[in-house]
């Protein structure tokens, strides 16, 4: 990932008052105020420089009915858009918006509406640095949140058709050995479910009856899984299978992940998880997913990024 350096420098400008009698007042003010003047002459013309302070996290209800104003000039809200001092973010009722700004999270509502980004004393780094990547994967996370608001009819995800397993790409997903539990999805088919994970030969290396759900995190003891070829099977209350065959493989092996330290941890496993896809969606998308999953139900773009995988199509195949 191509790291972007940092592009404005800060000014601390402090004012100092002296205490001046007769003549000598007379000269400094006769000295100070043309040199004052061109000063501010110079500043309006190199006005400071806009500063990233924050980004959207959560977008709750319709794009249409929030706008954000910057400078004059409209821009579209996206998950992960980098904020700066003086936004003007305007929403309409039914719509939420929540910031990150600084090292807190800030909800806005159509009552603080219109809300004005304000200077955060230590605005993270990152955002100017990574500005680039942000808006390029937030724009993937709007576009599955647009999809995924979209009203359905009766085929909510997983009620209908045939069992699929679109996290897995048969022969050919990768999975690090090192893992002790499988995040898996599927959709169609009727509960309860047996969801099962098996070696070459057949053995079952870790099995769960009973599942309700189209969702499951399925452990196994440490050391059990050893690379080479597995099978993953799900079999629905009505017999109808579906099985996968997949690669476990070194950690290694994998290309390497983002390093940021500043990042907060959870953005940190998206950025991550979301440069591993692109090297290889077929390949590399169920592995991404076991770091999503563990984070969707706190952290939204985890969330959306989790259901572009499990969508077909997924985000990343348009």
């Amino acid at each position: 990932m191509s790291t972007l350096h940092r592009s404005f420098v800060g000014i601390d400008m402090r004012t100092k008052k002296y205490r001046k009698s007769g003549v000598a007042a007379l000269v400094m003010a006769g000295l100070s105020m043309p040199l004052m003047g061109g000063w501010l002459v110079q500043a309006a013309a190199n006005p400071a420089p806009s500063r990233d302070v924050g980004y959207i996290e959560r977008i709750v209800g319709d794009l249409k009915n929030i706008r954000i104003d910057r400078h004059g000039q409209s821009v579209q809200p996206a998950i992960l858009l980098p904020l700066r001092v003086d936004d003007r973010v305007v929403l309409k009722r039914g719509s939420e918006l929540y910031l990150q700004l600084g090292n807190r999270r800030v909800v806005i509502t159509e009552k603080d509406s219109p809300y004005r980004v304000p200077m955060v004393d230590a605005p993270p780094a990152f955002l100017t640095r990574l500005r680039s990547t942000l808006m390029s994967l937030g724009s993937k996370l709007t576009s599955q949140y647009v999809r995924s608001s979209v009203p359905v009819s009766t085929s909510s995800r997983g009620h209908e058709g045939p069992l699929s397993l679109p996290v897995v790409e048969d022969d050919v997903s990768r999975l690090g050995s090192h893992r002790t539990a499988l995040h898996i999805a599927w959709e169609g088919g009727t509960p309860p479910f047996v969801v099962q994970v098996l070696s070459a030969q057949g053995q079952t290396l870790a099995a769960k009856e009973g599942v309700q759900e189209w969702r499951l995190q399925l452990p196994w003891p440490p050391g059990a899984m050893m690379e080479g070829p597995a099978r993953i099977v799900v079999e629905d209350g009505t017999r109808q299978r579906i099985s996968k065959l997949i690669t476990l493989v070194r950690v290694q092996s994998l290309p390497e992940r983002v390093a940021q330290g500043d990042l907060p941890p959870a953005l940190h496993a998206v950025i991550a998880a979301d440069q591993l896809i692109q090297t290889n969606r077929r390949q590399w998308g169920l592995e991404a997913y076991q770091d999503l999953a563990p984070l969707a139900d706190s952290y939204e773009p985890a969330r959306l990024l989790r259901d572009c995988l499990e969508a077909i199509p997924s985000c990343y195949q348009r």
